[in-house]
């Protein structure tokens, strides 16, 4: 059996990879290293969508402990009261479903939370973001980029 392709990396999930690195004043070797040993690529691009997600959200606390960053990225903020809760998703992951949703659903605006409840429940049997578990969301993110691409190519 083949193993099935997982989803590349976004290109959201690229520049925050950037930003981040970009703030610490990272040389590029040291970045290098990084993306190597933890991954076996070279290039933040050969990354699939889960393992940017784990390197964004990596080099951020980085960049919040060396003092460098501080701010929230705005589609953020709204999640970050569910911030550091064992085993569920991160801020970041549901802000990031929240705009892959935005970008896919077909949904009139007043009934896009609506639809978006009924997809998580059907995807990962949650009522809402905010009870969706940190190893469900890879696999809420990686249909919704599926979604995406099938849109982007008709």
């Amino acid at each position: 059996m083949s193993e099935a392709k997982k989803a590349p990396i976004s290109k959201y999930h690229i520049k925050m990879i950037h930003t981040f690195k970009n703030a610490l004043k990272m040389a590029d070797s040291t970045y290098l290293y990084y993306l190597f040993e933890t991954f076996g690529v070279t290039s933040s691009k050969d990354l699939d969508s889960i393992q940017g997600e784990e390197f964004m959200l990596f080099l951020k606390d980085e960049a919040i402990s060396a003092g460098v960053w501080n701010c929230v990225v705005p589609e953020e903020e709204k999640y970050l009261k569910l911030k550091g809760r064992p085993g569920y998703a991160t801020p970041a992951q549901l802000a990031f479903i929240e705009d892959l949703w935005r970008q896919v659903s077909r949904a009139k605006p007043e009934a896009r939370d609506k639809a978006l409840r009924t997809f998580l429940q059907r995807q990962a049997g949650v009522s809402d973001l905010r009870f969706l578990k940190g190893i469900h969301a890879g696999k809420v993110i990686t249909a919704l980029q599926a979604m995406k691409r099938q849109q982007n190519g008709k």
